[in-house]
């Protein structure tokens, strides 16, 4: 039987191992009718049981094989029972499907789908360079030539080839070129050639680097050791700079809103117009649909006998309890005698139409045509103000947005400083008086300062201060300690930290009166700026210097708990007494460099 039904089910056998069912997302909606009992899918290469079931061929050939049954019904069933369903094989393959690639709206027909996909710019292709990486068709030749790390590259050095997943190692231990010692060009110091270009950016003292202000106008240059200098000197004028770049941006701002304004007056306007012109409209359109009661031509309109007819459908037409004057208003109605009409049957009173008013139309459709013109525009007006309250909510979420953007923006430039500060950091203790209290107290026991970077792509710092002392010395001297945080370039550093540090207590008094200053140490005379330095060899392997491993992620703030510094850095009555103290704020300075290699 299997044979007299087409010799193809035989071949189709070699399929079994295909997917059963067609998987897509049908439009409309797959009918119940070509489903698959088994898979639950559309029917593929469909065939129909001697009881009258449909199936998937690969479906219902693997049930059978197992268990001679068929699966709905459970009556006996064997290969030789199942026939192809030509029919609705051509029905499915009718069917509109849309194409499984994300992003591809296409929707054709079942048959051509698979063709679609095969050709689909959206489809999902694997790396054929073998790096496992899924992409669209249109990102392949991006991916091959310039991000798949399995990709073949050409050093501009040696002239080598390489893979891409390997250029750390060919550059720093293969290529001959990129391993040759040559000269920094700013400090004439020797360096393998593949450092060069980091040693520039981030540690020479003599490479040129732009001001940290010039988004805003500075357009100056200076060595890296130099611009701390420029930046203490130059103040007011990065301040005018910000204040004119802020002044700039708000008054583009001002216009934007004045412009915005403007645009939905406009569309409101034009709204309001529109829909004036569509009310006045349906205003003409009703008082031309008015109906109009129109005599037959055949007799005479004025004739007796027609007014009589008139009379007599009027009467009719309205009870006898209900007179022309209850339901049309008197106005509408003459008191003209018999003689007026033609006749004497009062048919004037009635007041209709197509007599002597017959071109006079009804004056109820206006009046109610006016009541639906004024409900018309009631609506149009809350719709206005609902409008109105929109706009005025998205303004307000449009200013939270501003405020959050200037949040962000403050954010960014305080990253930035700290950042591009070079080593040299002033962090400014505001509250004092409090903090100490504090202190004393145990609220506020430790102070912990922003981390800053001793370059650009440098060691991160920070600065811890007991305001009441540690240990020994509580309540009797200010210690300061140095702590190591986690950096975004802790990779590629040299660990543990090596270099000078030096801890400042800036006397503010002295530096406002303009008097020439000299930095003393915590056992020297007071009324100068006190100083301590720290010089970390590299044979120091301190704790307090090694690499922070406790932190949260990259660049995430992780902070090493073991810190480095002067217990006794300075007393806590010389502090209040020697004009360190200004406007109940202290200021400490600190400068760090790194001796990297």
């Amino acid at each position: 039987m299997l044979k007299n039904s087409g010799g193809n089910l035989e071949e189709k056998r070699k399929d079994e191992e295909e997917i059963a069912g067609y998987d897509y997302e049908f439009h409309p909606q797959l009918d119940a009718k070509y489903t698959c009992p088994i898979c639950l899918l559309a029917l593929k290469q469909p065939v129909q049981t001697l009881c009258g079931h449909r199936f998937c061929y690969q479906c219902i050939i693997t049930c059978i094989r197992k268990r001679p049954r068929c699966p709905v019904d459970q009556e006996s069933l064997d290969e030789s029972q199942i026939f192809q369903d030509r029919s609705t094989e051509r029905e499915v393959l009718d069917l509109r499907a849309k194409c499984p690639n994300k992003s591809c709206d296409v929707i054709t027909e079942l048959r051509y789908i698979q063709a679609h996909e095969n050709g689909c710019e959206h489809r999902s292709i694997i790396c054929s360079l073998g790096c496992g990486m899924k992409m669209m068709s249109w990102e392949v030749e991006d991916h091959l030539n310039e991000k798949c790390q399995q990709r073949m590259v050409n050093c501009h050095n040696c002239g080598q080839n390489y893979l891409a997943k390997n250029q750390k190692i060919h550059v720093t231990e293969e290529c001959e070129q990129a391993n040759k010692l040559v000269q920094c060009p700013h400090c004439n110091r020797e360096m393998k050639r593949y450092k060069i270009r980091g040693h520039v950016t981030g540690d020479c003292i003599k490479a040129p680097i732009n001001c940290v202000f010039h988004k805003v106008g500075c357009l100056q240059q200076h060595s890296r050791m130099n611009i701390c200098t420029h930046m203490e000197k130059s103040t007011q004028i990065h301040l005018q700079y910000l204040l004119r770049h802020v002044s700039k941006v708000e008054l583009e701002n001002d216009k934007l809103t004045v412009e915005m304004n403007k645009m939905k007056k406009q569309v409101q306007n034009h709204q309001q117009d529109e829909e004036e012109e569509d009310d006045v409209k349906k205003c003409k359109m009703a008082n031309n649909n008015i109906p109009i009661i129109k005599m037959k031509s055949e007799p005479d309109p004025g004739s007796p006998q027609q007014l009589m007819k008139v009379g007599s459908g009027v009467t009719q037409l309205f009870p006898t309890d209900i007179t022309p004057e209850t339901l049309f208003g008197s106005s509408n109605f003459g008191t003209s005698s018999p003689s007026d009409t033609g006749g004497s049957n009062g048919m004037m009173n009635l007041g209709v139409p197509g007599i002597s008013g017959r071109r006079r139309r009804s004056l109820s459709p206006c009046r109610s045509s006016e009541v639906e013109t004024r409900t018309e525009f009631e609506n149009k007006f809350v719709k206005i103000e609902h409008l109105v309250r929109e706009l005025m909510v998205k303004m307000e979420f449009q200013n939270s947005q501003m405020k959050s953007l200037n949040s962000k923006m403050s954010q960014i430039h305080d990253d930035q400083l700290l950042r591009n500060c070079n080593g040299v950091f002033y962090w400014k203790i505001n509250d004092f008086d409090r903090l100490r209290r504090e202190a004393v107290t145990g609220e506020t026991p430790v102070l912990n300062s922003p981390g800053f970077y001793t370059s650009p792509w440098g060691y991160r710092l920070s600065i811890r201060a007991n305001l009441n002392g540690v240990d020994d010395v509580i309540g009797s001297y200010v210690s300061l300690f140095i702590h190591m945080m986690e950096g975004e370039n802790d990779h590629l550093l040299t660990w543990p930290f090596t270099g000078t540090i030096s801890m400042t207590l800036v006397n503010q008094r002295q530096h406002s009166l303009g008097m020439t200053t000299s930095t003393t140490t915590a056992t020297s005379s007071a009324n100068f700026d006190i100083s301590e330095k720290i010089e970390v060899g590299k044979r120091r392997n301190l704790e307090a210097f090694k690499r922070c491993n406790n932190a949260n992620g990259g660049g995430g703030g992780g902070r090493n708990d073991k810190g480095y510094g002067f217990v006794y850095f300075c007393p806590i009555r010389s502090v209040q007494t020697d004009g360190f103290v200004m406007n109940d704020s202290i200021l400490v300075k600190i400068q760090a460099t790194s001796c990297t290699t």
